[in-house]
Parts: C-alpha cells; structure tokens; sequence
C-alpha cells in the first residue's frame, strides 16, 4: 500500500516541479533584452534629472504642480533643446530661457499618464519658472553628472505593473557601477507607439 502510493505522488511533485520551471523560464524570458534596454532609457528621463525615489503621486497635486512642472521643463533643457528651448531677446526678468507651456504638458503626459492641468508659476529649490500665458521663464543650470539606469530584471507582477532592477551607471563611463534601482511602470502608448509610465522608483546610490 505504501508503495502504491508513493509513485503517484512522486509524480505529482515531479510534475509541479517541471510547471514552476517552466513558468521560471517563461518569466525570465518575458522581456527581450532589447525591450529592457528601452525601458532603461525610459528610466534614464528620470535620474538623469536627479529624480531618484519618486512616486506618480508625487506629480498628481494639482495645488503644487512644482514636481511635475519642474520634470516637464528640465526633461525638455536635456533633451530637446534646440528644438524647444528659446533665448529670452528683451525684458527678461524672470530667466534668459524660455519654453512654452505646451511642451512641458506632453512631456508630463508622456511620461507619466496623465494630464498637467492649469499652468503655473512655481518656485522651489529645484525649478523657478514664471509662466506668462503662454510659456515658462526660466535660468539653464548645469550641474554634476547623474546616472542612468540598466535594467537587469523585469517582471509582470500584476496587470498592469511591471517591477523591473537594475543598476545605476555613469554615461560618461558606462562601466562605473553608481548603485542599484527598483521600480514600478506600466504600458501605455503614446501616438501610436508601445511604451511605459512611471509609478514609482526608488535608487540607492553609492
């Protein structure tokens, strides 16, 4: 008796354990390196401002837009300046650079899922932009070298979330480790084309 039901058990647990191989393997393999590699760059848009450990939330206050205001236009003077940022010519008491409004508002929706609201002047320790109607007064400011992000892992945790870690690398030296990250996206498309928006991320650099 003792026999007869050993094997079949056997089998059972030699049979959970091939599925929760294969669904190991099927989770490894969920993303190709090339969509990782996307989703360090989608990353990168946020540490290489200096945003470190941030949530969604933290941009959602519509009484302090300082957040998402100060993303929108700092993603635009790293990325897209001489397509997006102009010179101030006269009368420029608030900054010699200058951004319209409407750019700011798709950089924040691109990147983040949702809509920026009714601009604004704000004034922080991180952005100081006057808003005139139409666009945002600002001084440029170059600073140290911040990191970018190699996603290593990443997983579908529930619908919607995909958790993803990885390291922290100097983009003038990609080799030089600056630490470790975690963070939380999910799918989204914007005009037309797969991509993500941040929940949250959380960096611990060296």
């Amino acid at each position: 008796m003792v026999q007869k039901h050993t094997v079949p058990g056997l089998a059972v647990v030699l049979t959970l354990v091939f599925f929760c191989s294969l669904q190991s393997l099927a989770v490894a393999g969920e993303f190709t390196p090339a969509e990782m590699k996307k989703m360090g760059v989608f990353l990168s848009n946020f540490t290489e401002l200096g945003l470190y450990n941030v949530d969604h939330r933290d941009f959602l206050d519509p009484l302090h837009p300082e957040m998402a205001i100060r993303f929108g236009i700092w993603h635009n003077y790293v990325n897209n300046f001489k397509t997006r940022i102009t010179h101030c010519k006269a009368n420029c008491p608030y900054g010699s650079l200058l951004i319209e409004g409407r750019y700011v508002a798709e950089s924040v929706e691109k990147y983040l899922g949702f809509g920026l609201g009714k601009h604004k002047s704000v004034r922080s320790d991180y952005i100081t932009a006057h808003y005139d109607g139409k666009s945002y007064h600002f001084e440029g400011a170059d600073g140290e070298v911040n990191p970018y992000v190699r996603v290593r892992e990443a997983r579908t945790a529930s619908a919607g979330v995909i958790q993803v870690r990885g390291e922290l690398y100097n983009p003038e030296a990609p080799s030089e480790n600056m630490g470790t990250f975690s963070a939380e996206i999910t799918p989204a498309t914007w005009r037309g084309k797969a991509t993500w928006n941040l929940l949250n991320l959380d960096c611990q650099l060296k």
